[in-house]
């Protein structure tokens, strides 16, 4: 005997849907998208008294920043909900993000002295600030335009810290100079957590009439113990690194701006997954672009 498979169709009621309106527009420019900005002025740094640029921006809203040491040995920011590796870093609009991980974002020459004001981009809008800035930019405005000014800080405190500050401002005719040095060390509260660092900053603006230039010099070195900062199993980290920037931006005309700029970073990298054992991962990253 032959069995036979039957199929049986139900009868599924017909149901009108309601109508539905498709609007179609063209890509809003990238100029045009609204901006949401956040800043933080110098008489906010002058209240707050930060240890570090880390420090100013952990105040900011939608920004997250997850520290690793003190003193902004190393943090990695967060803004809008991004990861590390999608926030961009720049210097008076010069893009200076590390291109081999957001660890180093902060491995930059620039001292709390030197900083005019911070702003945080915190909407789609920041892409202009390249590929980077996917969820967010955040651009280091240093101070400009001084006649004459000189400071100095120092400071110490338990566990072998000292930190150290210079910088002063000098106009030479139509250029405006400005130098900084800096300087942060301390033997750390638990082992392997003692760190060194060392920045140093040059920036001028040439003024032209109308017309301005500005170049900017700075070199940043770090090393410091890793305690348990990428993995809990290792607590003999130990890394060294070093980042050398260099640029030059231009502002010409009066009724139509035109800002063209070039720069070139380079940021050198050993670590040790165990201290002093003689063995040691070495990287080399140079970037060089121009606007």
């Amino acid at each position: 005997a032959q069995g036979k498979d039957t199929i049986k169709i139900n009868q599924i009621a017909e149901k009108n849907l309601d109508e539905v309106v498709i609007w179609a527009s063209a890509d809003e420019p990238v100029n045009q998208v609204a901006k949401i900005v956040t800043t933080i002025t110098r008489e906010e740094i002058g209240r707050l008294k930060p240890q570090s640029i880390q420090d100013l921006l952990s105040y900011a809203a939608s920004v997250d920043i997850q520290t690793r040491g003190s003193h902004g040995v190393q943090a990695d920011v967060s803004i809008r909900g991004g990861s590390f590796d999608q926030s961009a870093i720049l210097l008076n609009g010069i893009n200076i993000s590390n291109p081999q991980t957001g660890h180093y974002s902060f491995d930059i020459p620039i001292n709390i002295s030197d900083i005019e004001r911070i702003e945080i981009l915190h909407s789609p809008s920041a892409i202009v600030y390249g590929a980077s800035a996917f969820s967010g930019g955040i651009n280091i405005i240093t101070k400009k335009n001084i006649d004459k000014e000189l400071s100095a800080k120092v400071e110490g405190g338990s566990y072998g810290l000292f930190a150290g500050e210079i910088g002063g401002a000098y106009r030479i005719k139509n250029v405006d100079n400005r130098l900084s040095f800096g300087y942060k060390q301390s033997d750390g509260y638990i082992n392997n957590s003692d760190y060194r660092i060392f920045n140093l900053l040059y920036g001028s603006r040439v003024n032209l009439k109308e017309n301005k230039i500005d170049i900017q010099l700075g070199y940043n070195r770090k090393n410091y113990g890793a305690n348990t900062f990428y993995s809990a199993a290792y607590p003999n980290q130990y890394d060294n690194t070093s980042s050398v920037l260099a640029s030059v931006k231009g502002e010409f005309g009066s009724k139509l701006k035109f800002l063209p700029s070039i720069y070139w970073n380079r940021h050198y990298d050993r670590f040790e997954l165990i201290k002093n054992s003689g063995k040691s991962n070495n990287h080399r990253s140079d970037v060089l672009g121009s606007n």
